[in-house]
């Protein structure tokens, strides 16, 4: 025998948050004045989950996967990326890059390589190249 859920209810959590269960397939928790900060939403093409929290913290032992058609983050402040080892890109497609302030890149060394076509050094003003020994198609 199967029994039909009722169509809404709500439930009272603790900080005065509210569970909510809605007959459009949505199951939200809202702060006290009703602004939803979770909710899952069954779709006819799957689950859409959504968050908004004042911090979101994500810990794992050993690996984080996020595999989507299309990424975004968008920071109002600043965007931070550190590790101890290695980092690594792969784009199949292009890279383009905006700073509206400064640029500077720091390493042990580099290499600029472009394989198939030329390296382009633009500037508005002055080009400095200052090295130990400048070789030019050496």
């Amino acid at each position: 025998m199967t029994t039909n859920p009722p169509a809404s209810f709500d439930v009272q959590l603790p900080h005065g948050r509210q569970l909510r269960y809605s007959q459009n397939d949505a199951l939200c928790v809202a702060d006290p004045q009703g602004v939803v900060e979770l909710e899952i939403r069954i779709t006819s093409e799957g689950p859409v989950v959504k968050v908004g929290a004042r911090s979101l913290t994500f810990k794992a032992s050993e690996s984080v996967q996020v595999e989507c058609q299309r990424f975004r983050v968008a920071a109002r402040d600043s965007i931070e990326l550190e590790s101890n080892g290695d980092m690594r890109s792969s784009i199949a497609g292009d890279v383009d890059t905006r700073v509206g302030g400064h640029l500077e890149l720091d390493a042990r060394d580099a290499r600029l390589r472009g394989r198939r076509g030329g390296v382009d050094i633009e500037a508005s003003d002055d080009v400095r190249i200052d090295g130990e020994r400048v070789q030019l198609n050496s």
